[in-house]
């Protein structure tokens, strides 16, 4: 995924390669165009003297959008289109392009299409912005390029003429109580649907496995289709398999899935040797009771310099330039981990802090006391880093007032001092 999935204005492949020569340095022998299930199975591999396998087969399929008139010509899978993009291949686009989805890859797909020459290009997103799983910076970065969005609006069905797309009905979406994610159930507004013209739409909703090698080989697969490992180990149902990165958890970073084979190899390793995989590895949280004030340093953090908008759209130079010694230095100074703040306000006690990774746990608790018009305990000044981005002030006002409006005008007071969104990011 990391050379067919993430653009190059991303991740420069010189950079990936490099790493991949590291590798092959350290005497790891590398296969190409090899099929698991097909062109080797785990007897075959037995067979050959492995005794131990690591799956790591990412997500390379596309979840289908399950609109009418989906087969018209004209209309694209984004995960298919990014790997055909890497691969060199031309993808004809026309003009206007429609990409529908919130995540990295919709936002990945919309710069690509940007720089392929279309001269028209927007999202089309079912929730509000403060919703979107994309990073907020790839965000940011797009609508600087010129990528227009359109929030809370669902795809209804397609428009086309002699077999080809023409354009989009699309649906304006109301947001409802939460859904089993925590975040608010879109619902399509009673006639509200409007038509966009386009020449093409691509799909990016959402990203599956081809998991037909897992079932044939009889690797348990968990509610969410994906491969069943243990969550510390990542040891699956076979004792000698061992699964990891976006195959066994769903879409994560590139970070994720370097930890991830860390922690498989350290298993497989303990799996050889015949020593217990799980010893030592569960570390609980360590909630911090006092505070660490005194080291908060509430330097600004330093922005990263990047190519100009008008620089990048027709080239697929790295648009992060990276820091100068100076500012490498300043940052190296900084201290965001006083990792007590937001502690001590939940009411839940549900906030905790890993000492061994330095990072914050957060709930969604909270969301349930916006919708029940109370203000979130951990977003009134508490975090001084302001590492804590819950939404829109204003969004979380209005749901409040409606909900005390219905309850005759008990609640919480609103907070003077609403700060903590995501268009505060320091």
């Amino acid at each position: 995924m990391m050379t067919l999935g993430i653009p190059a204005y991303r991740l420069p492949r010189e950079v990936i390669n490099r790493d991949i020569d590291v590798i092959q340095k350290m005497g790891v022998e590398i296969k190409t165009k090899v099929a698991f299930g097909k062109d080797v199975t785990l007897e075959s591999l037995k067979k050959s003297g492995f005794k131990a396998v690591f799956l790591a087969t990412g997500l390379h399929q596309n979840r289908n959008l399950n609109v009418k008139n989906e087969e018209l010509k004209g209309i694209l899978k984004g995960i298919d289109f990014l790997r055909d993009t890497a691969l060199g291949k031309t993808v004809p686009l026309g003009e206007k392009v429609i990409v529908i989805g919130g995540g990295n890859v919709a936002i990945d797909c919309a710069r690509t299409c940007l720089r392929l020459g279309a001269k028209q290009v927007t999202v089309l997103y079912r929730r509000s912005r403060a919703e979107m799983p994309a990073y907020e910076h790839e965000v940011e970065e797009a609508e600087k390029e010129g990528v227009r969005f359109i929030f809370q609006a669902a795809p209804n069905r397609f428009k086309g003429k002699s077999g080809r797309l023409t354009g989009l009905e699309y649906f304006q979406i109301i947001l409802g109580e939460p859904d089993e994610s925590g975040r608010p159930r879109p619902v399509p507004k009673p006639g509200s649907e409007t038509i966009i013209n386009a020449d093409n739409v691509m799909t990016a909703i959402g990203q599956t496995a081809d998991l037909s090698f897992a079932r044939a080989e009889s690797i348990s697969l968990d509610p969410e289709d994906r491969i069943q490992a243990n969550p510390v180990t990542l040891q699956t149902s076979l004792p000698n398999v061992f699964a990891g990165g976006d195959v066994l958890y769903g879409p994560k970073s590139i970070v994720d899935a370097i930890g991830s084979g860390r922690e498989a190899a350290l298993s497989i390793d303990r799996y050889l040797k015949g020593l217990s995989l799980a010893l030592d590895r569960d570390k609980p949280f360590v909630p911090i009771k006092k505070p660490y004030m005194e080291k908060y340093d509430s330097a600004k953090r330093s922005e990263m310099p990047c190519l100009a908008p008008e620089a990048r759209t027709k080239n697929f130079m790295e648009v992060e330039l990276g820091f100068n010694a100076e500012m490498i230095t300043r940052e190296s100074k900084r201290c965001i981990s006083c990792g007590s703040s937001c502690i001590q306000a939940c009411p839940y006690d549900a906030i905790s802090f890993n000492v061994y990774t330095a990072k914050t746990e957060k709930c969604n608790l909270c969301y349930n006391r916006v919708i029940n018009g109370l203000y979130p305990a951990c977003a009134d000044n508490v975090c001084l880093a302001h590492c804590i981005h819950f939404g829109d002030p204003a969004e979380i006002e209005q749901k409040i007032a409606e909900k005390r409006k219905l309850r005759g005008g008990w609640g919480e007071i609103i907070p003077k001092a609403i700060s903590y969104s995501r268009t505060m990011r320091p």
